[in-house]
């Protein structure tokens, strides 16, 4: 059955597909006299190492996870944060109940070649500043880049706060620190595109960060997802890590 925002990378190399969520009893609304089916968020870990043709299975997340943010690197792939299954702590009336939620937590997933085995390694890196879902991470000459957007308060009718931070994994584990940076100059979304490229600038081909595109919802007066009211975005940016300056760029053609 086919999973949803599973957390890929690869090390060593494998290919680790982890976790995702689906709906494996029916779609989420109602057919005729069935129910709407429920979403299921997976721990399962799938391997496949180059050359293999049969996925590796026998591993399992510490917990559900689905939509996490996820780097690979030499020491493996980082899963940042993401959307998990599990009691939740209401702070208005003090009750647990569980739900789905979003999470700050930073797995390892580490491919060991020789023993075919799967390390997973809980807390490898300081928690993200804000619990994340939706969010994308990539890796620039082993600095962890993290672009987020969240609603400031359960009042929040849309997303309307910027995260932007980093993490150098060139400093020893115990100075390693999440960095709050400039936020880009539009609209907070989720679901965007980040990606790692080359560009000229001033004559020299230069590695730059590329954000483009990307999603926010709405919620009604009552507090509700107006699903016909969900935004998406065709802008894109550039930010320059020596600069630390954001610049906007030509929008994607309206599709």
């Amino acid at each position: 059955f086919g999973l949803g925002g599973p957390n890929a990378g690869v090390h060593n190399g494998a290919l680790i597909v982890a976790g995702g969520a689906n709906f494996p009893n029916g779609p989420p609304w109602k057919v005729g006299n069935q129910p709407a089916g429920n979403k299921v968020w997976h721990r399962a870990i799938y391997v496949l190492e180059q050359g293999d043709t049969k996925w590796r299975d026998s591993f399992e997340l510490p917990k559900p996870l689905a939509y996490a943010a996820a780097v690979s690197t030499a020491e493996g792939v980082y899963l940042l944060g993401g959307e998990s299954y599990g009691n939740v702590n209401n702070a208005d009336s003090g009750e647990t109940t569980p739900a789905n939620h979003p999470t700050a937590d930073v797995l390892l997933l580490s491919w060991d070649q020789t023993t075919k085995q799967l390390q997973i390694t809980e807390n490898a890196l300081p928690p993200l500043p804000r619990p994340c879902q939706y969010h994308r991470a990539v890796v620039l000459d082993r600095v962890i880049y993290v672009t987020a957007s969240h609603p400031k308060n359960t009042n929040s009718q849309m997303l309307d706060v910027i995260s932007f931070w980093s993490l150098d994994l060139n400093q020893r584990p115990r100075k390693r620190r999440w960095t709050q940076l400039p936020p880009w100059p539009g609209p907070p979304r989720e679901k965007m595109a980040l990606a790692v490229q080359e560009t000229m600038i001033d004559g020299k081909s230069t590695p730059c960060l590329f954000m483009v595109s990307g999603a926010t919802w709405m919620k009604n007066r009552h507090g509700e997802m107006d699903l016909s009211r969900f935004k998406f975005f065709t802008d894109a940016y550039r930010y320059h890590p020596g600069t630390n300056q954001w610049k906007v760029l030509t929008s994607l053609p309206v599709l």
